[in-house]
């Protein structure tokens, strides 16, 4: 061996520097060396030299080939491949870690370790089977754990899945591991990615149990002890020995087998894993900022999923049913009704049914009762046994009998548990005879989107509220929950067919008072109304996940617009997370948060849970998960960016669309990579016009962040040249025009009467002439031309009341009137402006930014300090439509002006808020490095701040 191992240190040197062998198989031996470029271990596997047949090589480099086209986090990745002296070579990512068999020798895995190891292994088959390959030998051995991700390894059989004589063997010998094979792979039979779930279902099985599957025959008797119930079926159906009863493909297998985990949530320890990231325990995340984490306070019942008890056993959607009537049918009766997300070591079980629960469970899920029971089936009939606990640790039980109407089943149900926890008051269960659908059909779709709901499936979830809603048009809380649902598909709006306004005065009677309560604050008529209504909702219904995550989704897409700084919101975004961290918008948005302020470990604890409860990617326009791992790999590990990178770029489900992903870096205070990746993606893959056209506009808006206004400026043109539109014409003029109304140089003289002459020819066009007259305005109005900004006013206010011409119009009378130094009555004018902010309601994209700034300078010259401060945080918002595309919404130039912004609130803050003015112009200085000269007096103010408020 010592004569291998020096005449590959020759053959590769000086390139690799080979150290040691790790590993020996039947054809290949695997060795640990030193990539000497790079300064990172790697490992090197060669064909052993005494069977480098030409078949045998050629076998050797088609796994190197195949291995080199699959990026995955659960795929080891190949960086060259080669022939040196000889040997048949590849290099590849050192894995170090134990493998699943090493694991395996200490016993049976715990039931969450062994569903995540079938997760990681059957995503990473999606993207293996989706790249036309078979693995074929997935077994312990070949499956490394590494910080908890189970990682596929060993292709030296993989074939393609298209080869038409599709061998299953080499010189007329069986390839694969006896015990692990399926049996097609044992008979030499075709074979198909179904061979390969086959072969991860018998790992699970031994991950689950400790014991070899012993697959034999059709006929084995298998033990299933050791396999939690609602997994046997998923398992069971996975190794049929016919492929075509088996799950169609590795997505079904993972999606099914990952829907069992929503009873077993444990919410105190996770790590992150992925882009070679490791985080510590998120319980510190969630359950350890006591200080800024609201009390929990006592609801009246929590409701525990209920089992599948004796005969039912693997029929788990009956008992899903059940418990969401049982909850629903509470709430209807104005019950505060808790969602249990934590099943803890003491949660019962069907066979402990007489178990009684510590006080510390109705102290974690914060309620006066606990409910859990069975469904079970004794002969024809199906019966429900409930218990009821409180907190002195008296119970009782009832058993109700599944009538022929799951509607009716579920008032009983309800009946039963108010009866018991308050007999003296049997007329206060109203029930669900009017919130929910008396037509069977309906009621089930709805329950089904229910289900879909839980688990994140959003698309899903709405489908099924929109059936439940066609087979009973009267469906008012089916119409509620879609107009919600449908928001988190990323469209950004309510569904277009639900109009909350009719909804409310049409169907009040048919929802609950929560529901009422909430669907009045999203119709509120400003921001400060909508939050008092919210926070009334959360007195009235403590600890109630949907309430909770609303208000504080509230808070953060529109909290900064009335001045709530986003480090106050993140407390109510925990609280969010606390309540119920199974729901995905909610880690999704605390995780951003985390981002965008630059808080490192807490940002990478959020997306360590966010990797357990997001959705499958299908469910979204842009992959949530993946974009915002990038986005913090890009924040905060700069080192593994160019890795990140690849991923992004490879990754099938953001590759489609990666246009608007780069756009969507601005919002992660990231422009540097937004115009780094634009740059690249406009010069490798320019596409069709209009493509590009997005790519420059990328460019631009991350290049005014970064203080290269002059590079902006030719990119804004670009794309309104690409675009065509008057509107993209519109916007090129407006950043020349606003910019320097705004205070920021780098604006020639010829660049803005150039403007002018633009905006000027812009008027005669429909469909720009508002925009056109107001920047026209604008522009006059800053330069001290209050008659010129007086005519362009009065051609706005002419319009109808109520539309953008007149919010538009009285912005410029406001900043006509602080140009005549008449301050408070600009701040009074400009007042109701402020309710139509959302999502750039103003009638500009700049609109807010203007509106913003100009009242924060107005209440700076009347010595409001505070107040200058509070108009100021406006761009911390997340208040967007849809991902971004053709000209900029009004986040996005908020977002560009973020910079700008910081140095305004770090030059004004109180010697008492050194540590965030540290914070903020310490971020200015970063993404100011390499600005225009133009921004040179701007930077030495910047670190003239840095010095004073940064010192130890």
């Amino acid at each position: 061996m010592s004569s291998i191992v020096e005449r590959l240190r020759k053959a590769l040197a000086p390139d690799f520097r080979v150290e040691r062998e790790l590993a020996s198989g039947g054809m290949g031996i695997v060795f640990l060396a030193h990539d000497v470029a790079l300064d990172c271990p790697v490992a090197i596997k060669i064909i052993r030299p005494e069977l480098a047949t030409a078949r045998a090589a050629e076998h050797f480099l088609r796994e190197a080939r195949i291995l080199a086209k699959i990026r995955h986090p659960g795929v080891v990745p190949i960086h060259r491949v080669g022939e040196a002296d000889g040997i048949f070579y590849y290099v590849m990512d050192l894995i170090e870690g134990g493998t699943l068999a090493d694991r395996l020798e200490r016993g049976a895995m715990d039931k969450g370790e062994a569903l995540k190891v079938g997760r990681d292994l059957l995503d990473a088959l999606e993207a293996v089977h989706h790249h036309g390959t078979l693995h074929l030998d997935i077994k312990p051995n070949n499956v490394f754990m590494v910080h908890g991700r189970a990682i596929l390894t060993d292709f030296g059989i993989s074939r393609p899945s298209r080869d038409e004589d599709n061998p299953t063997t080499l010189d007329g010998v069986i390839q694969g591991t006896v015990g692990y094979m399926a049996p097609e792979q044992a008979r030499g039979d075709f074979l198909t990615p179904r061979t390969d779930l086959y072969t991860t279902a018998v790992v699970l099985y031994e991950a689950y149990t400790g014991r070899r599957w012993s697959g034999t025959s059709p006929e084995a008797h298998h033990d299933w002890s050791g396999v939690p119930r609602s997994v046997i079926p998923i398992l069971r159906r996975a190794l049929e020995w016919d492929p075509e009863l088996r799950w169609p493909d590795a997505k079904t297998f993972r999606r099914k087998l990952w829907q069992t985990r929503s009873r077993r949530y444990r919410g105190r320890a996770a790590i992150l894993t992925g882009a070679g990231l490791v985080a510590g325990a998120l319980g510190v995340l969630i359950f350890g900022r006591d200080a800024i984490r609201p009390p929990r306070q006592l609801t009246d019942v929590a409701v525990i999923p209920l089992e599948a008890g004796f005969g039912m056993v693997g029929d788990s959607l009956l008992s899903d049913n059940l418990t969401i009537l049982l909850r629903l049918n509470l709430e209807s009766s104005s019950y505060r009704v808790t969602l249990p997300h934590v099943v803890l070591e003491w949660m019962p079980t069907s066979d402990r049914m007489a178990d009684s629960l510590p006080t510390s469970a109705f102290r974690e899920l914060g309620t006066e009762h606990i409910v859990w029971g069975t469904v079970e089936a004794t002969g024809r009939d199906t019966i429900i046994s409930l218990i009821v606990q409180d907190r002195s640790g008296k119970k009782q039980a009832v058993t109700i009998p599944k009538l022929q109407n799951l509607n009716e089943t579920g008032q009983r149900l309800g009946f039963g548990v108010v009866d018991l926890i308050d007999p003296q008051n049997p007329d206060g269960f109203r029930g669900s005879s009017l919130s929910l659908s008396p037509i069977e059909s309906a009621l089930s779709a709805f329950l089904d989107g229910e289900r879909a709901f839980l688990t994140n499936s959003f698309s899903l979830a709405a489908k099924r509220y929109r059936l439940a809603l066609n087979l009973d048009t009267n469906f008012a809380r089916a119409e509620w929950k879609l107009s919600n649902t449908h928001r988190w598909t990323l469209t950004g709006a309510p569904h277009p067919d639900v109009n909350l306004v009719r909804l409310l005065e049409q169907k009040a009677e048919l929802l609950t008072e929560k529901e009422r309560m909430l669907i009045e604050a999203q119709l509120a008529p400003n921001e400060q109304k909508r939050l008092s209504i919210y926070r009334d909702a959360i007195d009235r219904f403590p600890n109630d996940p949907f309430t909770t995550f609303l208000y504080a989704e509230e808070l953060l897409g529109r909290g900064p617009q009335i001045g709530i700084a986003l480090e106050d919101i993140v407390p109510s975004l925990e609280a969010a997370v606390s309540v119920y961290p199974a729901f995905g918008p909610a880690v999704t948005n605390l995780t951003w948060a985390y981002i965008r302020l630059g808080l490192r470990d807490e940002a990478v604890g959020a997306l360590a849970l966010l990797g357990n409860v997001s959705p499958d990617r299908e469910e979204m326009l842009l992959d949530q998960r993946s974009l915002l791992r990038f986005a913090l790999v890009e924040r905060f590990f700069p080192d593994d960016a160019d890795s990140a990178r690849t991923i992004l770029f490879q990754d099938p489900w953001l590759s489609k669309d990666l246009t608007r992903a780069v756009r969507l870096a601005a919002m992660f205070d990231i422009p540097q990579t937004q115009v780094e990746l634009a740059e690249l993606l406009l010069t490798e893959n320019p596409g069709a016009d209009t493509a590009q056209a997005h790519l420059h506009e990328a460019i631009a808006l991350g290049s005014i962040a970064t203080g290269r206004v002059a590079q902006a400026l030719t990119h804004f043109d670009s794309a309104a040249s690409l675009l065509g539109s008057p509107n993209a014409r519109i916007e090129a003029a407006e950043w020349r025009i606003m910019l320097r109304l705004l205070g920021l140089p780098g604006v020639s003289r010829q660049a803005l009467d150039s403007a002018r002459l633009q905006l000027l020819s812009l008027i005669t066009t429909p469909e720009t002439r508002l925009r056109a007259a107001w920047a026209l305005g604008i522009d006059a109005a800053s330069r001290g031309d209050l008659d010129t900004g007086r005519e362009w006013r009065d051609t706005l206010s002419r319009s109808q009341p109520d539309t953008t011409a007149e919010r538009l119009g009285t912005l410029l009378e406001a900043v006509n009137r602080a140009e005549g130094e008449e301050y408070q009555a600009a701040l009074q004018i400009s007042q109701p402006l402020l309710a139509w902010d959302s999502a750039g309601r103003g009638g500009d994209p700049f609109a807010r930014a203007i509106l913003h700034l100009k009242r924060a300078e107005w209440y700076e010259k009347t010595g409001s300090i505070a107040a200058t401060d509070s108009a100021r945080r406006f761009y911390q918002h997340f208040d967007f439509l849809g991902a971004p595309a053709n000209i900029a919404q009004a986040a996005e130039v908020d977002w560009a002006l973020a910079p700008y912004i910081r140095l305004l609130r770090a030059s004004a803050a109180p010697s008492s808020n050194n540590v965030r003015a540290c914070s903020w112009i310490s971020r200015v200085l970063e993404l100011w490095s390499d600005a225009d000269s133009s921004f040179t007096t701007l930077k030495s103010r910047a670190t003239e701040i840095a010095a004073r408020t940064c010192e130890q």
